[in-house]
């Protein structure tokens, strides 16, 4: 999706920008707690328009962001020029799932990684793990992973079937499911211009995301090399609940 309506869907994160603050200040407060030193490496997969790495970036950190999308791209590398950070941040265009091969950097090389945007999900179970192996080769003894996920047990109590949504002259619409067999949400999402009282059809695009309940990406850490620290369930680092939607989780090598 953010890579077939890049435009869009930078119209929609530019909106979670101000959100940015709240989010960071948690990750600082988290890599503190698992003594990641100011100045260590951060990976950031799927960094989109890369708030979170310019952010940690301004703090002293060396942080590397990959993305699948050129245009998210380009507009994190506007952004840290913006922020004057561009010594101490670099973007990459690629696919996560091919981490390895897109970094070609040594092994064991980063303090951090983080799967922000409930990247984690995006293409199944299998992928998930395979992903997460990946990661596990390219952090360094006592590193640590971050991962935003979706909250499989939120959506079973709270889901919001149908939602609208605002965006200058945009308006999106999003038709949501919970596959209780595969734990998939089948999301339709449709985009519209808003031109007077009518609305012009622009895209349409199935979704399908895989939700995982906590004990779940406890077990997936597990068994791809890490060791499952902690979990919270907002940025806000409260105790996870059925009644919050994301989880945070913490992992170390």
């Amino acid at each position: 999706m953010f890579v077939e309506l890049g435009e869009v869907t930078l119209k929609i994160l530019e909106r979670r920008f101000r959100e940015a603050n709240i989010e960071v200040e948690a990750i600082l407060k988290i890599l503190a707690e698992q003594n990641i030193p100011v100045g260590g490496k951060i990976l950031d997969i799927y960094c989109l328009m890369g708030k979170h790495a310019v952010a940690l970036a301004e703090r002293g950190y060396n942080v590397v962001g990959v993305d699948m999308s050129p245009l998210m791209i380009k507009r994190a590398n506007k952004l840290a020029k913006a922020r004057d950070v561009q010594d101490k941040v670099k973007f990459v265009v690629g696919d996560p799932r091919s981490i390895l091969d897109i970094l070609k950097v040594e092994q064991k090389e980063f303090n951090a990684i983080l799967s922000m945007y409930t990247y984690i999900g995006s293409y199944g179970e299998e992928i998930d793990q395979e992903i997460l192996k990946q990661l596990r080769r390219l952090v360094a003894p006592q590193g640590v992973i971050i991962i935003e996920a979706s909250n499989r047990d939120y959506m079973i109590r709270h889901l919001q079937k149908a939602s609208i949504h605002h965006i200058n002259h945009m308006e999106y619409h999003v038709e949501r499911r919970l596959n209780i067999e595969t734990s998939n949400m089948e999301n339709t999402l449709r985009y519209y211009i808003k031109k007077d009282n009518d609305l012009k059809h622009r895209a349409m695009i199935e979704v399908e995301h895989r939700v995982y309940s906590l004990h779940e990406l406890i077990s997936l850490l597990n068994r791809t090399g890490w060791t499952y620290v902690k979990s919270y369930g907002s940025f806000k680092l409260e105790q996870p609940t059925t009644d919050l939607p994301n989880l945070i989780v913490v992992g170390e090598a």
